[in-house]
C-alpha cells in the first residue's frame, strides 16, 4: 500500500443524528534522489561552487535534513555555505579544497517521511594551473628563408588535460 489513503467515517447518535469526517494521508516508501549536476574530476579553483538536484516522487525533500561533507568538515542548511530552493543545492566552501590531493564531498538527505536518499560521494582534484605552451620551432626571435616553415608548438597539462577544441593558433 502506497500513495494517497482517503478514510472518510460516518456515525450516528441514538437520536439518529449523523457526523461525518474524512481525511487523507499519504504512505511515501520511496526515497529522494541526489543527482550531481558539477563538477567532473578537476575544478579551476578552490572555492569552486559544486551544484547537485534533489528530486523525490513523494513528500518532498525536507531541507533541514540536507547535509554536505567536505574533506571531512560537516555543513547543514543553516550553514552560509549552502544554498537550496527548487530542489537545487549550491555549496560554496569557506575553507579552500586541498591541493594537489583528492577531495571528497558526500551529500546526504532524506523527506518529510524519513526516507532516506543513497548518500552521493564525488571526488575531484583542484586544478588552478593553467596549460603550458612551449615553441618548439621555429625558435622564437630566430630568422629563417623557408616560406613555409613547419611550426612545432608543445602543450601540456598535468592535471586536467588540454581541451583540443580549445587550441587556436593563428599567424
Amino acid at each position: 500500500l502506497s500513495g494517497i489513503v482517503h478514510i472518510s467515517i460516518t456515525i450516528l447518535d441514538r437520536l439518529g443524528l449523523k457526523a461525518t469526517a474524512s481525511w487523507f494521508f499519504t504512505i511515501d516508501l520511496i526515497a529522494p534522489t541526489i543527482t550531481q549536476v558539477n563538477p567532473n574530476l578537476y575544478v579551476p579553483s578552490f572555492k569552486y561552487p559544486l551544484h547537485f538536484s534533489f528530486s523525490d516522487t513523494g513528500s518532498g525533500v525536507d531541507p533541514n535534513t540536507i547535509r554536505v561533507s567536505t574533506n571531512g568538515n560537516l555543513f547543514d542548511i543553516n550553514s552560509p555555505e549552502i544554498g537550496f530552493g527548487s530542489n537545487s543545492l549550491v555549496f560554496v566552501p569557506s575553507i579552500n579544497y586541498l591541493d594537489s590531493a583528492l577531495n571528497i564531498v558526500t551529500v546526504t538527505a532524506s523527506d518529510f517521511s524519513s526516507n532516506s536518499a543513497i548518500p552521493l560521494t564525488i571526488n575531484f582534484f583542484v586544478d588552478g594551473n593553467a596549460p603550458q605552451i612551449t615553441f618548439i620551432s621555429p625558435k622564437s626571435g630566430s630568422a629563417t628563408n623557408n616560406l613555409r616553415p613547419t611550426i612545432k608548438i608543445g602543450v601540456v597539462d598535468n592535471q586536467s588535460g588540454i581541451n583540443p577544441s580549445s587550441i587556436v593558433v593563428s599567424l
